[in-house]
């Protein structure tokens, strides 16, 4: 890389910011939601082929191999930003934006020839095109375009950044496997009352300890620990989860085969079963992948490579990214939907908990005041501004006690009950999605307070053992 664009860029960055200005931590999230785009796009894709060819198949064909299109060129990019490869990171910003605009037009085609109303078509281009478009605004910066032919190493190889992740992943999925359990115990021999029942006990609490295996890599990591230890306990957590998610699908298959009689539903079941054990697998994968490079690439520069220090942002710029990511999609999400006076949007966010339950929808204001300050937090933290503490102590706060107010119903209620296990049923997905996007509303926010008001351990070098 150039040596006068390096030095441009890191005056650019400021001393809070890391060497790759945060475009590592970018590109892992974006191998991650790539990976499970693609994977729920190829579940939607081969649905109608395996469920007796129902009405509708051929839109669902379409939609579904233009997701794939698009989550592959997604995935793509976020690899371009972390390990860079054939196109440079620009080149691959700027072809996941046109694949994004291409995907949007078939989508947009495919609704109004099936006669979908114009106020959902509306909404629907908004959330398509929304992340794509902030990520080229935001990426037209002149510290971002100074590295984006080249990104450097940041100082700890990003390992930070990547603990700020597990520490997220690893607390939601622990609070959400922990809420299915106790449902579960709550029910006087729901445990014992079948052999499936007993399985899917089992099942999550495998994933609980997977969980707890993984916020425990993340916590390590955001300690400044040295870079062994982060690699050590990063290393007992992906080996444990590839394992895991092959034990899981294995569980939900026989699961599914006890209770199917015709072949359809096992097809159907076969191809659901495969979508499961694709998202269970992808992020242990990519943080193999992503650990195994970095150590290895040490390894080969020997003492050249002057060994790692704490990076200076203390992996925030990672959160940044992700609350960027989620504020746009909640306010492309709601925006139009208020608008046009179709009521809330945000059908995934932390705001369908009460929705779904019947409990009465919660008002898109909501929706849209968390989202703004969220943000605001999101772009403080990207930047690392000398406001980015109170930023995101306001964002947590705000998210958390708008979180409780709303699913508080659902919660006061026990989390689902029985219909949790009534497997086949629609309540019972609804209720599990609801008690993910609990986990997700609070988790996130008070992550965000912790870290963001953490007291930092002086840097040090450290070097990864040979």
């Amino acid at each position: 890389m150039d040596t006068a664009n390096t030095k441009d860029a890191t005056a650019l960055a400021g001393p809070r910011l890391p060497a790759d200005q945060g475009l590592s931590s970018l590109g892992l999230i974006m191998q991650l939601v790539g990976s499970i785009s693609l994977g729920l796009m190829a579940y939607l894709m081969l649905l109608p082929l395996f469920s007796g060819g129902a009405a509708g198949g051929w839109q669902m064909l379409l939609l579904g191999a233009s997701g794939i299109i698009r989550a592959a060129f997604h995935r793509s990019a976020g690899g371009a930003l972390l390990y860079g490869g054939h196109a440079t990171p620009r080149r691959a910003l700027r072809t996941y934006l046109y694949v994004s605009i291409a995907e949007t037009a078939i989508w947009v085609f495919v609704m109004l020839k099936t006669g979908v109303p114009v106020k959902t078509t509306i909404p629907m281009i908004a959330m398509l095109l929304s992340w794509p478009v902030t990520l080229t605004v935001v990426t037209s910066r002149p510290r971002f375009q100074a590295v984006l032919d080249e990104i450097p190493q940041s100082e700890d190889l990003g390992f930070e950044g990547a603990g700020v992740l597990m520490l997220i992943l690893g607390l939601i999925g622990t609070l959400f496997s922990g809420f299915v359990l106790y449902a579960m115990l709550k029910l006087p021999g729901a445990v014992f009352s079948s052999p499936q029942a007993l399985l899917v006990f089992g099942v999550f609490a495998m994933l609980v300890g997977r969980s707890v295996l993984q916020t425990i890599a993340g916590y390590r990591a955001t300690s400044g620990v040295s870079s062994d230890e982060a690699s050590d306990a990063a290393g007992r957590y992906f080996n444990f989860g590839v394992v895991s998610s092959v034990i899981a699908a294995g569980a939900v298959l026989v699961n599914l085969m006890m209770g199917m009689h015709y072949a359809t539903s096992i097809m159907v079941g076969l191809v659901f079963v495969g979508f499961a054990l694709c998202c269970l697998l992808i992020w242990p994968l990519l943080l193999r992948r992503f650990y195994t490079e970095r150590n290895f690439s040490v390894l080969l520069a020997g003492d050249e490579s002057g060994g790692q220090r704490r990076v200076p942002d203390t992996g925030m710029t990672t959160l940044g990214w992700i609350l960027l990511g989620s504020a746009v999609y909640g306010l492309s999400s709601a925006v139009p939907h208020l608008l046009l006076g179709t009521g809330s949007g945000d059908p995934f966010g932390i705001f369908f908990g009460a929705g779904l339950m019947g409990e009465g929808q919660a008002s898109p204001w909501w929706q849209i005041g968390i989202a703004g300050v969220e943000l605001w937090a999101g772009i403080e933290l990207i930047n690392m501004s000398d406001r980015y503490r109170i930023a995101a102590t306001i964002y947590g706060l705000a998210a958390a006690a708008a979180t409780l107010f709303i699913a508080w119903p659902m919660i006061k209620n026990g989390l689902g009950g029985s219909e949790v296990f009534a497997l086949g049923r629609q309540s019972s997905m609804f209720k599990l999605i609801a008690q993910a996007g609990i986990a997700v509303g609070l988790v996130i926010p008070v992550v965000t307070i912790i870290l963001a008001n953490r007291k930092i351990t002086p840097q040090a070098t450290a070097r990864i053992k040979s």
